[in-house]
């Protein structure tokens, strides 16, 4: 149970002036914490008590040595307030599904050795992809290094850990496909426009659907925010409410990018911006209010949405579903087989690493290496 004490706010003399103080203290069945503010004018430190109570009103305070409690702390007390909503949700699912009801948990982390650690990862593949299973070390061995840092142990036990996952190629569609789905488009509705969009300008699905009006600049699009769904977190409980709908800056400057874009996509974005102008006068600006290219009455179109509306045209063409993102992945292609030069099409595609744009170029050299081959059987030039 958790209590806040706030003292009224008093007044005393600094350098011959008006000084304003005043205190906060939080307390919990396990811990206190107590700060005081000052400031000249009286606005000014009460606006500091209020931001340090919100930032610290919904921190669990846990004495325990315990590795599961402690790991939970580190979550909340450490991480939360450096991370993207969407990673503390991962970390917290961490701790729930792969670390709070094993017996590891209960273990005091100076007590955890290697062969501990190592029979735990094991334990884990069970219930859990290899993929998860790596994250989760990837953050037990983040969460180590800080308890060694901060003198709470003197030993990782997760440290020499390693798994080996296998990643499955990423698939991009075929053109004969490609065209099959810009022919099942209904180029006047905004959910099958994030589709078209993201096929013919590599964007990301968050990068669709956050795009405005104005970020269209008669032959580009400006790429500079993401739409994401935040996790709006109860901490005390570790569970999470109803989704947030929050629009974010790019993480990185790489992804920060203007993208040109082909002339018959360029009129079908303008005839968009001319209906929704359109559905605005006729419904007194209530249809985009904020001038949402692909909005859903008003707001953004739910995330869900274009990737059941891709699966969908997929069934209907009888092509294999690849997930949304292989729209991304098949832009990048496209560049691939155009012999874009791989500088550009990082660029374009807003990879900060080159390694990720080469990934496909190579995977297209070698399709191009099979079908020469193939042109070499069909001359008969090695027949025997």
């Amino acid at each position: 149970m958790q209590e806040i004490k706030l003292s009224p706010v008093y007044k005393t003399k600094v350098n011959g002036k008006d000084y304003y103080r005043c205190d906060a203290t939080i307390e919990t069945s396990l811990k206190e914490i107590r700060k005081s503010f000052g400031s000249y004018k009286r606005y000014m430190v009460l606006e500091k008590r209020e931001a340090w109570v919100e930032k610290y009103k919904d921190l669990d305070f846990i004495n325990s040595n315990d590795f599961g409690s402690m790991f939970y702390n580190w979550i909340m007390n450490v991480k939360k307030d450096t991370v993207l909503s969407n990673t503390l949700e991962k970390y917290l699912t961490t701790y729930e599904k792969r670390l709070k009801g094993y017996p590891i948990a209960k273990k005091e982390i100076i007590d955890i050795s290697n062969l501990d650690a190592q029979e735990f990862i094991k334990s884990l593949s069970t219930e859990n992809s290899l993929s998860s299973i790596k994250e989760s070390l990837v953050l037990f061995k983040s969460f180590f290094k800080y308890a060694i840092d901060n003198k709470m142990t003197k030993f990782n036990p997760f440290a020499t850990i390693k798994i080996k996952v296998d990643k499955k190629p990423r698939k991009a569609y075929t053109i004969e496909e490609q065209r099959e789905i810009l022919n099942s488009l209904d180029y006047e509705d905004p959910v099958d426009l994030a589709i078209y969009t993201s096929l013919i300008s590599g964007l990301r699905l968050g990068e669709c659907l956050a795009l405005k009006v104005e970020d269209f600049t008669g032959d580009s699009l400006n790429a500079d925010k993401q739409y994401n769904l935040k996790c709006n977190l109860e901490s005390k409980t570790n569970k999470t409410n109803k989704r947030i709908k929050e629009i974010r800056k790019q993480k990185t400057k790489s992804s920060k990018r203007v993208i040109p874009i082909p002339k018959q996509a360029c009129q079908i974005i303008k005839d968009r911006i001319i209906a929704i102008k359109e559905l605005n006068l006729k419904t007194g600006f209530k249809y985009d209010p904020d001038n949402i290219l692909f909005c859903d009455k008003g707001t953004y179109i739910e995330r869900k949405r274009p990737t059941r509306r891709l699966k969908k045209i997929c069934e209907e063409n009888n092509i294999e579903y690849k997930t949304f993102h292989a729209l991304r992945h098949t832009y990048i292609t496209r560049l691939a087989e155009s012999n874009i030069s791989p500088k550009i099409a990082q660029t374009l595609a807003g990879h900060k690493d080159f390694a990720t744009t080469m990934n496909v170029y190579t995977h297209i050299e070698d399709n191009i290496k099979r079908e020469a081959v193939k042109k070499l059987d069909e001359l008969n030039v090695f027949t025997i």
